[in-house]
């Protein structure tokens, strides 16, 4: 924890007041496992499909994430006068906020309450209670906003790719971002993978580009065969265009610019 706080700290000292806004999600190893998770997870999928999830329910999945969500507070202390007002009660939520007079909108899904060991992959959920309350707090936060203003630009925010959800719930999350009516989001950034993938997703009425932005292991660990990557991105919303930034870890296992992506050096 404390070198979660010392990061966070140097980071504001080096960049000072051009950190605008932070988001934080959390991950599968913010998630503190339990015996009741077992349990929660089979009357989730066992229960009928058209039965939204309960308050009761949710309640013992927020519990694992205590220590996650005091950390955030911490964090945003850093950052904010007032991080009450940034914080959310839960772990998902909705922010719109304004750079550059555009309206930013940052939607952040929590897609880990779910996991429960190493093998998650096409196991994890969103579920009904998260998503109704994410189309509840984007309302919220969409009335707040100027008299005839509009989104600029939604992004969504989960450590895992989406592929990583159950079938029927993958499909339910692509749905939901792509619909005009939904989320209507341009961008799904998430982490985990450790790699730099670019995937695009399309319908007749929107288009989504999801990106990866996973870091790697830390500085001097051998456990892993091969590098690791994670990726930066700056979006240019006057010229609509996104520059990525790729760095991997090398042999002395720190991290340096990553040309692989290129046919050759130059």
């Amino acid at each position: 924890k404390k070198r979660v706080i010392d990061f966070f700290i140097n980071l504001k000292k080096i960049l000072g007041d051009k950190v605008k806004h932070i988001y934080i999600v959390p991950g599968n190893h913010d998630k503190v496992r339990s015996q009741t998770d077992s349990m929660v997870l089979y009357n989730y999928s066992s229960q009928d499909a058209n039965k939204p999830d309960s308050k009761d329910e949710w309640k013992y999945i927020r519990v694992a994430f205590e220590e996650h969500l005091e950390l955030v507070k911490e964090i945003y202390a850093i950052f904010y006068d007032n991080p009450k007002e940034r914080a959310f009660e839960d772990t998902y939520g909705v922010h719109i906020d304004t750079v550059n007079n555009k309206n930013i909108c940052v939607v952040q899904f929590n897609t880990a309450w779910a996991s429960e060991d190493d093998n998650d992959q096409r196991r994890l959920r969103i579920g009904k209670y998260q998503m109704q309350g994410i189309r509840d707090s984007l309302i919220s936060a969409y009335e707040k906003i100027d008299y005839g203003k509009s989104i600029d630009l939604t992004i969504v925010l989960a450590h895992h790719p989406v592929n990583w959800l159950t079938g029927s719930e993958e499909d339910m999350v692509q749905n939901e971002m792509l619909s005009q009516n939904g989320l209507n989001a341009n961008v799904y950034i998430c982490g985990h993978t450790h790699n730099r993938d670019v995937i695009n997703w399309q319908n007749n009425r929107n288009s989504l580009t999801t990106l990866v932005s996973g870091l790697g292991w830390p500085d001097g660990s051998t456990q892993h065969p091969y590098a690791h990557t994670y990726s930066s991105y700056v979006f240019n919303l006057d010229v609509n265009s996104i520059d990525v930034y790729v760095r991997s870890s090398n042999d002395a296992y720190s991290f340096e610019p990553d040309f692989r992506i290129y046919t050759n050096k130059r």
